[in-house]
């Protein structure tokens, strides 16, 4: 039997905090929810009221009049119990008045004039270009086998030893593209992928993972922004994949950081050219050598429907028979992608003939192929 005074000093829950997981926070709202894409105002404790007012992004509603909410790099003191407000407003973050975008926990704000929406709505399919129109680098065998797709979704994988090569390759890139406006996201120095004008905009994700998932989250918000200005130019570096510490067990494997796969999906989303607009999209994957299971994660990470894939080898060269193109070539175009892939399979079987017999009886053919290594896997 319930007991009338515990009735009457009954209270309803409270607008509140209920869990912190990351830059992730479960709130209840005892009225109406905010809506997707809204800004939430999280109450800042007596003793923080000198800090900036913080607010989250509402980025999902999970049933019980409760939603999941980001924080990029949530202060310790954002715990169970703080209260929060919902808002109708669209959360938004001001552009920097230099190059660089700054992530901090007093980015996000409700939008106002002249500022960027934070979740912006996904183009629409109709107004999506058709067509992969190739961008050539000067690379000879990259050009002709699996060219970069010029306002077009591009992956590079690399799994040599520094990032020196990927971040070369992505400086000739922008250089034969020239855009008008473009966006780095990189944790490399700043002189590796040179910024000029106040059209071009630079994000340093760090080192830790949740900014790195901030920086993948802003590099979303500005794809609207970077197709006011064509051509333009995204280079997105995502996190690295390492392999497991030693004491992970035998029977366990790598996998990709929670939500990564949701977001990476967003960015193919996202990052694309319209009818009106031409953005040709870089992605930065850097993956150790000794990374097992290279292929299941790069599947789980959704990246298939990327335009072009150029793989780099452990010695930071481009690896022509792992690396792919959807590019529009034309006939002459063609016929110098038949003749590489020619010659490449021609150089395998070089191989394993000197292995089974010595190199004393490879033929004419098979000996000049051998001499055209370094034409079709070049050091980048």
């Amino acid at each position: 039997m319930v007991d009338e005074a515990s009735i009457q000093n009954y209270c309803s829950p409270q607008s509140s905090i209920e869990g912190v997981d990351g830059d992730l926070i479960k709130i209840f709202f005892k009225d109406e929810l905010p809506p997707i894409g809204a800004a939430v105002a999280i109450a800042t404790p007596d003793k923080y009221r000198a800090e900036s007012p913080h607010y989250a992004l509402c980025k999902r509603h999970i049933g019980a009049q409760r939603i999941e909410a980001w924080l990029p790099m949530a202060p310790a003191w954002v715990e169970a119990g703080i209260s929060a407000t919902p808002t109708d407003i669209p959360a938004g973050f001001a552009l920097p008045r230099g190059n660089s975008i700054a992530l901090d926990p007093t980015l996000i704000k409700p939008l106002a004039d002249g500022d960027v929406p934070l979740w912006p709505k996904v183009p629409d399919w109709s107004a999506l270009s058709g067509g992969n129109q190739p961008l050539p680098i000067g690379i000879e065998s990259l050009d002709a086998i699996s060219p970069v797709c010029r306002g077009g979704l591009n992956l590079i994988i690399d799994t040599s030893a520094d990032a020196q090569s990927s971040l070369r390759l992505t400086q000739e890139i922008r250089e034969h593209l020239d855009p008008k406006s473009s966006l780095v996201s990189t944790s490399r120095t700043e002189d590796e992928i040179s910024l000029d004008t106040e059209q071009h905009w630079r994000i340093n994700p760090g080192s830790e993972l949740p900014s790195q998932i901030a920086s993948l989250h802003i590099a979303i918000a500005m794809a609207p922004v970077l197709r006011r200005s064509s051509p333009s130019l995204a280079v997105v570096e995502l996190p690295s994949l390492q392999p497991p510490t030693s004491d992970a067990g035998p029977a366990q494997e790598p996998t990709a950081p929670q939500g990564l796969a949701e977001i990476i999906e967003r960015l193919g989303q996202h990052l694309v050219s319209t009818t009106d607009a031409e953005l040709t999209s870089i992605l930065i994957l850097r993956i150790s050598q000794d990374l097992p299971g290279l292929g299941d994660i790069i599947d789980t990470l959704r990246l298939g429907d990327v335009d072009a894939t150029l793989f780099i080898d452990h010695e930071g060269r481009y690896a022509p028979r792992q690396s792919s193109s959807r590019a529009d070539l034309d006939e002459a175009a063609t016929k110098r992608r038949t003749v590489h892939l020619q010659t490449l399979q021609l150089i395998e079987d070089a191989h394993q003939r000197a292995a089974l017999l010595g190199e004393q009886e490879l033929n004419n053919a098979e000996q000049l192929a051998l001499q055209s290594v370094d034409l079709l896997r070049p050091k980048l």
